[in-house]
This record gives structure tokens, C-alpha cells and sequence, in this order.
């Protein structure tokens, strides 16, 4: 496949974008193709969604049971031509399409073939949307791969003088694996499904669909989901690699700190000399990636797993893997999907006689060494991130300009946070070593009630942030007029001066419309940058110029252009909070997920009216959560709606109602106390007095 390369940029925003809705879509397709009954081991934490029913939570005061008032849950019904495949007699031709996939052979002589050709009309209603995501996911799959490979072309490609373009690649790959595994985690039900409307067709039509051959190819090829994405990412293999090591400073100053650690440096407070701190201010780039952990995690796990020949060429690199090891069991995929990647380093080191050597051991045996502390690690820093977010939640609500003017380290936090609960929700359910369930290692160390608490300030902080928004922007854009503008106006202007043959390459074009949106901006016309799409034109320039600058083509040689990309990459960021600012706190603060955790969060709340008490002030969280449910419905697979519509409004119920039920439980304990308090301090002698005493 042959792509511009001067649109490769353009190409990986599309490519990341549209991967959310595939990997959405997926995980919806899963919940409807498995069957539940096939499942083996413990109620998973999202059962209470798949199988219907009542809540498992068994809720209670003083011994005396509390009933979460709601009805039962309806259970979520799996495609009815897989369902009924036994009774109609379909589901013989149905295992001969997976033993037999691609090459089904000749089905007329099967038992269940007359019934499967008058069920073809319906086989294709029914498979039609699964189908159409599956092409489409190797449609998406085959360019992604073609745009990674890319990436060897260029001469001058790091995080250093590409560091928006190297994010993108980075979260292209994580991307284009999750793709790859969530196809695979359909099981043999994407085998039916290509082959049964492949096949459904051809008794309609009387010819082949347009599209089977490629995706039974795919699928095919993918059956070792490990193995074939070493093989289709040998090329680029050298390229991921290097910007894999290149993270090992992510691992020594974010994700391997502790909490004490963080509070050394006083990276999250907005008054460090109170506590003591002199250390110098965090810069807007470290706070950043703060709030990227958990991604910056996958895609160095991602990153060893595919690149088993660079593992074998720099053995030294295993340092920065065992780091790396220290802060999670799984890599999350997508919603409450996870990857189990030890049995992946398993299954490569088997396939790899030389990285055997190098690798055999290490994982299981680090992650043995860090398994008692993973979790108290995580503990602490939530436990630091609540301090802090108590602080900055009373400092701000009083402040305005104050939030205005740490705004990035408010921000900050509120990611931080937003990535430890999720980290927390995404490893109760797997285990390291094996993806057993949990629940016995989960009820030994008990439920982090601290989690409710964490809820409940990034919801309160990013409410204040709101309700400040228009002075958040003013703020901002006088920043980006008074520090960024004029000194890149000064070095872009110095270019073409220095260079007027610049002005006539793609390079200098990119700049010179760079340079027209920098003048916009310290007049009064900024607000047009904002309505009119041109902060969202100058971010797209950005990464096209560093495409261009990246190429061996390329003659452009700017002075001083470390400054250049430090300042334009500030740049970069902070115009988002100008034209997306909804966007932007969103991704910062939203627990939409946390749907998929319901049986959790109710264990959470039992835990709280058990042990608690001093978190009950927040567990009202837990109900407001549901609000931001909606937005969970995959833009690829709409027909999602329905089962939220009726989940959430059904959690919201049960939540409230066991609070109304304690709130009124603890009101009359608490009015019998008083009432026998009264009664002791009234002297027996006077109460015989009392009307209607004696």
C-alpha cells in the first residue's frame, strides 16, 4: 500500500481516531457473539450486565439486611441465530466452519445444511453489522500497518526533535495491537461469522461476497495473534524499539515514584514552601505525563512484546522491562478488556530460541519479586493523590485566580488521579502470572475505600475548573500571547530571513502558516482562532511540519530550534484548553468506565457502611457516576444505547436506595439517642410531673 508521505500525519490522527470506535465496537460484538455459559472460572466483575439478575452485594446495618430497591436486571441475550444453533440444527455446519476455516469444504452433505440454507436471509440480517465490523477492522488494520512501517523513512524521527509525531506512532502501535487481540478475543465465533455470511451469501446471490477473501485471509493469519504482529512489525521493529528505551525516563521520574517521592518534590501542591518543599517547579511537560502512565505502561510492555529480535540484539534493554514490571499485572485493551502479558512473553519465549535464553525467568520471577508490592505502591499514591486533591479542592474554591495560575499542576493531578483509579478497577479482576480471578487476593488486602474518596475530588475539582472556565481561557491565552507568540514569532521571522529559499518548500510553507496563526494571537482576533478552527489548523501544521523537517529531503535548518519545539509543543497543548476545553476535562476527570465495574463499586459501598463510616460524606459519588454512563455508547455500534439506557438508571436506583435506606437507619438510631439522652439529663423526680407521667 502506497501512501504520501507528506500526509503521514494526517494519516495517524485519522488512524488513532477512528481505532477508538473499532476497539468499542468490538468489545460490544464480544458481549453478544460469546456464549456466557461457555465461561469458565468466577462471576467476572461486569456479569451483573451479560448475565441479568440481582446484584451479588449483600448489603446490611447492624445485621439487619438492606435491599437495594430496583428490579432485577434484564440479561443481555446473545445473537439469536448463534443461540438457537443447536435446535435448528445450523450448528453442525457451524463447527465445520471453525475446524475447517478457511476451506469449509463441501457442507451439502452435512445433516444441518437445508436448515442453514433457509435460514440464509436471516444468517445475513443477523451477521451483516459483525461482518461489516470485521472488514472493516481489516481494512483499518492493513493501513495502520502500512503507515508504521512508514516511519523507517525518515532520518530524524525521536522524541526530541518529534515529540507530538513520536506520541502519535507510539499510540498507533498500542492501537493496531489492542485491534489485532480484541479481533482474537472473539474466539471461534469470528470464524462463524466470516464464514456463515460468506457462505449465506453465496445461496442468495449465487456469487462470492466482495470481502471474504480478504478478511478470511486476515482472520487466518492472525490465528496467533503474538506471533503475526512480530512478523508484520519486523520491519519497523528497530524504530519501535528506540522509542521504547527512550521511556525509561517516564519510568524513573512518573511511574516507578512513590508516593514519597512525589511529595519530595512537591510536584501536586500549589504552595510547596508550606510544606516545606524547595525544589523547583515541575514543567508543563512533566506534569503532563502524569496524567499518560497507564498508556505510557502499554506501549512499553507493547513494545517488548513485539520487538523479540531487538531483545536479543541489546540484552542490556531487560533493565528497563523489569522496571516496567513494577507497576501493573495487565495491559488494558479496551474498557475493562486486558491483556494478560505474561502468557504472551510466555508463548514468544517458546517461539524464540534465543530470547529464551536471554528472557526465560525474568517475568515470572519479577513479577513474583513485585507482586506483594505492586498493589501497596498503587495504595500510596492514591493515598498521596488524595491529600492533594483535598488541598488543591479547598485552595481553588476560593481562588479563582489562584487556579488560574497553577492550572497545569491542577490538571495534573486530576489525571493522576483519573489513571490510579482506573489502574485500581483494571487489576482486581487478574492476577500476575496466570489471569486467575482475584476475589480470594482481593478480599485478603480488602477494599480501597480511599478509592470513593479519590472519586469524589476529581468529580468536586473538575466542577470548580468548570464553573471557571471563561477566566481558565483568558488566562491561558495571555500566557500564549505574552511568553509563546513572540519569542516563535522571533525565531520563524529569523528563519526566513536567514533562508528566503525556505519559503518555497513544503517546510517553509507549513511554517509560514504556522507564523500567520502566531500573529493572530496576542490581538484582539484570537477569539476568531478559537471559533474558526484555526488553533485546531495550527496543531495539524505542527505535526505536518515535523514530518516534513523529519524527511531526508528536507533543507530546513532553523537556529535555535530546541526552543522552537519546547515552546510549540507547550503550544500544542495548551491552545486544546481553548477550542475543546470540555474535551480536554473530560479526558481528565471522566469515570464513564467505571459502568463495567458496577459489582465493584456496590462492593465499595458495602465496605464503606461495614468499615467506613468516615467515607460516607462521599459515597453519594457512586450514584453521580452513572450520569457520565451514557457516554459510553460506541459511535460504531449505536444499538449499545439500549443496554445502557437500562443499566444505568437501574444502578443509580440501587445505589440511592440502599443510601436512603442507611441515611434513614443511622437518622432513627441517632433520634433514639438523643431521646434517651434527654431523658438522663431530666431528673426521675420531675418526669413523674410531666403530662400524663403517672
Amino acid at each position: 500500500m502506497s501512501l504520501d508521505m507528506h500526509k503521514w500525519s494526517d494519516h495517524l490522527l485519522l488512524l488513532n481516531t477512528h481505532s477508538n470506535t473499532l476497539l468499542t465496537s468490538l468489545h460490544c460484538a464480544k458481549q453478544l457473539l460469546q456464549d456466557p455459559n461457555a465461561a469458565s472460572g468466577s462471576p467476572t466483575s461486569n456479569d451483573i450486565l451479560s448475565k441479568g439478575g440481582s446484584p451479588d452485594v449483600a448489603f446490611a446495618y447492624k445485621g439487619e439486611a438492606v435491599s437495594p430497591m430496583s428490579p432485577s436486571r434484564p440479561a443481555l441475550e446473545r445473537l439469536r441465530v448463534l443461540a438457537e444453533a443447536g435446535e435448528t440444527g445450523i450448528g453442525e455446519v457451524f463447527k465445520r466452519m471453525i475446524k475447517k476455516f478457511p476451506e469449509v469444504g463441501d457442507l451439502a452433505k452435512l445433516s444441518g445444511y437445508q436448515a442453514f440454507q433457509s435460514a440464509s436471509d436471516t444468517i445475513l440480517e443477523d451477521f451483516r453489522p459483525f461482518y461489516d465490523l470485521l472488514t472493516a477492522c481489516t481494512e483499518w488494520a492493513e493501513t495502520a500497518i502500512a503507515v508504521l512501517h512508514q516511519s523507517m523513512n525518515f532520518v530524524a524521527l525521536s522524541r526530541d526533535t518529534n515529540p507530538d509525531l513520536v506520541t502519535a506512532f507510539l499510540d498507533l502501535l498500542v492501537n493496531y495491537v489492542s485491534v489485532i487481540y480484541m479481533v482474537h478475543g472473539l474466539g471461534n465465533e469470528r470464524k462463524i461469522v466470516a464464514s456463515g455470511y460468506a457462505k449465506a451469501w453465496e445461496v442468495v446471490n449465487r456469487n462470492q461476497e466482495i470481502q471474504w477473501a480478504r478478511l478470511s485471509r486476515f482472520i487466518a493469519n492472525h490465528e496467533k495473534p503474538l506471533a503475526a504482529l512480530q512478523e508484520s512489525l519486523g520491519p519497523v521493529a528497530p524504530r519501535i524499539f528506540s522509542f521504547v528505551l527512550e521511556l525509561k525516563m517516564d519510568l524513573t521520574t512518573r511511574l516507578g515514584v512513590t508516593a514519597e517521592g512525589y511529595r519530595k518534590t512537591g510536584v501536586l501542591s500549589l504552595v510547596p514552601e508550606m510544606s516545606g518543599v524547595k525544589a523547583p517547579e515541575a514543567d508543563e511537560k512533566h506534569l503532563l505525563g502524569l496524567t499518560l502512565q497507564n498508556r505510557i505502561f502499554s506501549t512499553i510492555i507493547i513494545g517488548f512484546l513485539v520487538c523479540p529480535q531487538e531483545i536479543i540484539k541489546n540484552p542490556a534493554s531487560l533493565d528497563v522491562l523489569k522496571q516496567a514490571l513494577g507497576y501493573g499485572y495487565v495491559v488494558p485493551l479496551v474498557r475493562n478488556e486486558t491483556l494478560n502479558y505474561t502468557s504472551e512473553f510466555d508463548a514468544s519465549i517458546k517461539s524464540h530460541s534465543k530470547l529464551s535464553k536471554i528472557l526465560k525467568g525474568v517475568i515470572n520471577d519479577t513479577l513474583t519479586l513485585n507482586q506483594p508490592l505492586i498493589h501497596p505502591f498503587h495504595a500510596g499514591r492514591r493515598d498521596y493523590l488524595r491529600h492533594h486533591l483535598r488541598q488543591i479542592l479547598s485552595l481553588v474554591s476560593s481562588s479563582t485566580p489562584l487556579l488560574c495560575a497553577k492550572f497545569a499542576v491542577v490538571t495534573a493531578a486530576l489525571g493522576f488521579a483519573r489513571e490510579e483509579i482506573l489502574w485500581y478497577f483494571w487489576h482486581l479482576d487478574d492476577a500476575a502470572g496466570g489471569g486467575k480471578k482475584k476475589k480470594k487476593a482481593v478480599e485478603g488486602r480488602g477494599w480501597d475505600t480511599g478509592v470513593v474518596e479519590l472519586c469524589w475530588l476529581v468529580g468536586e475539582v473538575g466542577r470548580r475548573i468548570m464553573a471557571c472556565v471563561d477566566a481558565i481561557r483568558s488566562t491561558l491565552a495571555t500566557h500564549m500571547a505574552n511568553v509563546h507568540a513572540p519569542t516563535l514569532i522571533t525565531i520563524l521571522e529569523s528563519a526566513f530571513q536567514s533562508f528566503p529559499e525556505l519559503a518555497n518548500e513544503a517546510t517553509g510553507m507549513l511554517l509560514g502558516a504556522i507564523l500567520d496563526t502566531l500573529r493572530v494571537i496576542p490581538t484582539d482576533q484570537v477569539s476568531e482562532l478559537v471559533s474558526g478552527g484555526g488553533f485546531e489548523g495550527l496543531r495539524l501544521n505542527w505535526l505536518r511540519y515535523q514530518v516534513c523537517a523529519a524527511l531526508p529531503t528536507t533543507a530546513a535548518n532553523i537556529q535555535d530550534s530546541a526552543t522552537l519545539i519546547t515552546l510549540m509543543n507547550e503550544l500544542y497543548n495548551k491552545s486544546k484548553w481553548l477550542d475543546t476545553f470540555d474535551t480536554q476535562l473530560t479526558s481528565l476527570t471522566s469515570l464513564r468506565l467505571l459502568y463495567y465495574y458496577q459489582t465493584p463499586l456496590q462492593e465499595l459501598l458495602k465496605e464503606c457502611m461495614d468499615s467506613s463510616p468516615e467515607m460516607m460524606r462521599c459515597v453519594g459519588v457512586l450514584g453521580t457516576i452513572a450520569e457520565s454512563f451514557l457516554g459510553n455508547v460506541s459511535p460504531g455500534w449505536p444499538a449499545e444505547a439500549k443496554q445502557l439506557q437500562i443499566h444505568t438508571p437501574l444502578f443509580a436506583t440501587e445505589i440511592y436506595s440502599i443510601l436512603g435506606q442507611y441515611a434513614a437507619s443511622v437518622a432513627h438510631d441517632v433520634a433514639v439517642l438523643n431521646a434517651q439522652y434527654a431523658l438522663q439529663a431530666v431528673p426521675s423526680e420531675a418526669v413523674a410531673f410531666l403530662p400524663g407521667v403517672g
